[in-house]
């Protein structure tokens, strides 16, 4: 089950797209840097409570990580 807490990061998600303002308003709304609050978003893809409340952002989420990961290791080949 998701926490208040996990929940209002993927809804934070859900509704903000990525952007200059967006880091701001991380900082703002949840006190911690944009990097911890990437790690939580990356953490929370992988648990099923997250997908089965946010099927579609994580799915999507899980896209963008799979072309990211593609992309890596093409630049390495």
């Amino acid at each position: 089950m998701l926490t208040p807490r996990e929940r209002l990061v993927l809804t934070f998600e859900d509704m903000h797209p990525a952007g200059g303002t967006k880091e701001e308003a991380i900082r703002q709304t949840f006190g911690f840097s944009p990097t911890r609050y990437y790690q939580i978003v990356e953490r929370l893809t992988g648990q099923q409570d997250a997908e089965a409340e946010f099927p579609m952002l994580v799915h999507q989420l899980r896209r963008q990580a799979l072309d990211k990961a593609a992309a890596r290791r093409a630049r390495a080949a």
